[in-house]
């Protein structure tokens, strides 16, 4: 079988193969060299047991100065079961955090549907209602749901449009931040040595964040220039081969306190031109000091995505692609709000984070804890990388019966956080 010729621009490919990196595949972000800050395993204080809040978002309420109020827009009268439930959880929620506020948070209560002055308010803030429909016995029933809220602080205000209870937390700590911030984050993106397309391939995720901090490119570090301390975050894109002069600076800004996000591969796997190319990103040395070395080997996982491919006979088929990483939600760390909230990723050409769950290694240097935050199914393995793109279905089907006589299928991490 060869790759469908219904494919993509090589620019469309490599976009969407970055994208899919950039957001799980590999990224290390490193919160300090000591996270003091990396939140911990939930606490869960909520009536049901089953949402609390994490010390970490605990932790930004404790830096009130003023009042927060929140403003919530719930519809009042809902016919889904199912909704009823998850607004009774939000409403948990923002009792937890009125609860954790220290008396300097106030609940405000509105109802689009029942009064025009509301719907007028929320329209104005962006808040929208969405469209719902669900099934009571054997009628479906249909009805337009607003479950938006607004949180104002010392003059600015802040809106979430829509929310349940698996993203509340996350957006709100998240908006929390912004309005606890004097100005906005400074992100600083090092491009040298970013490979090919590793610049133009990150473009859409500057643009987003570009909406909420002050984004520059990060350059000379190579020369001997130090990572300036007023930056936030660091964002390392795709590098490869990153000169030593890099490689330490970005170390000591690290243990200076600062942040990184390293987005890493070790293939450049082109499907338009059918090629492959595997490098160094130049990191390895550290990320092995610093316990989290990135496997030269690929991911080979069960769980997989369908690729479009075209037998001899010129006939099109879907082809179940173990490379080609589907994570489920089982695969997103729950404990971790940014995680906790996504029902999954998808993932092209993987490669894992070590060291090995059986070996003695240490998985994290003295001092410092280890998150995993994205991981494989049970059921995937560490292959050798590609030296060829080439699909073919029997060949998939041998490897896959030959790890499976293996019996050593286990679950690795795609994304680990330190």
């Amino acid at each position: 079988m060869a790759l469908s010729p219904r494919r993509p621009s090589r620019r469309a490919w490599r976009a969407a193969t970055w994208i899919s990196a950039a957001l799980a595949l590999a990224c290390v972000a490193l919160t300090h060299l000591v996270v003091r800050e990396l939140p911990r395993p939930r606490i869960d204080a909520s009536q049901d047991q089953l949402f609390g809040l994490h010390p970490a978002t605990r932790a930004l309420l404790e830096r009130l100065q003023d009042v927060l109020v929140i403003e919530q827009y719930f519809t009042g009268e809902l016919r889904h079961g199912p909704v009823q439930i998850a607004k009774g959880r939000l409403l948990d929620q923002l009792r937890d955090v009125e609860n954790s506020g220290g008396g300097r948070v106030e609940l405000a209560r509105f109802d689009p549907t029942a009064s025009s002055e509301a719907r007028l308010a929320a329209t104005k803030e962006g808040l929208v209602e969405v469209p719902l429909r669900g099934q009571q016995g054997t009628a479906e029933v249909a009805q337009n749901v607003w479950l938006g809220l607004v949180l104002r602080y010392q003059g600015r205000s802040r809106a979430l449009p829509f929310v349940l209870p698996q993203s509340f937390e996350f957006l709100f700590a998240e908006a929390l931040s912004d309005l606890l911030r004097a100005e906005r984050p400074r992100v600083g993106f090092l491009v040298e040595n970013a490979g090919d397309g590793g610049g133009e391939a990150f473009a859409g995720l500057r643009e987003i964040l570009a909406r909420r901090a002050q984004v520059s490119e990060l350059g000379g570090l190579a020369t001997g220039r130090s990572v300036p301390d007023e930056l936030d975050l660091v964002v390392v894109a795709a590098p490869e081969q990153l000169a030593p002069r890099a490689v330490f600076a970005l170390d000591q800004y690290a243990q200076r306190g600062g942040r990184l996000l390293l987005l890493l591969e070790r293939q450049r796997i082109d499907p338009a031109r059918a090629s492959v190319r595997s490098f160094e990103t130049g990191l390895e040395e550290l990320l092995r000091a610093w316990h989290v070395p990135l496997s030269r080997f690929m991911i080979w996982d069960s769980a997989c995505n369908e690729i479009s491919t075209r037998s001899s006979s010129g006939a099109n088929a879907d082809l179940q692609y173990p490379p080609w990483v589907r994570v489920g939600e089982a695969g997103m760390n729950p404990a971790v709000p940014a995680t906790g909230r996504l029902n999954g990723c998808d993932l092209f050409w993987a490669h894992a984070f070590g060291p090995e769950h059986d070996s003695a290694e240490p998985r994290a240097p003295a001092g410092v804890e280890r998150v995993d935050l994205v991981h494989s199914s049970e059921r995937s393995w560490l292959v050798e990388p590609l030296e060829r793109l080439s699909i073919d279905a029997q060949s998939l089907s041998d490897q896959n019966a030959e790890l499976l006589a293996l019996g050593n299928a286990r679950a690795r991490p795609l994304a680990v956080a330190l």
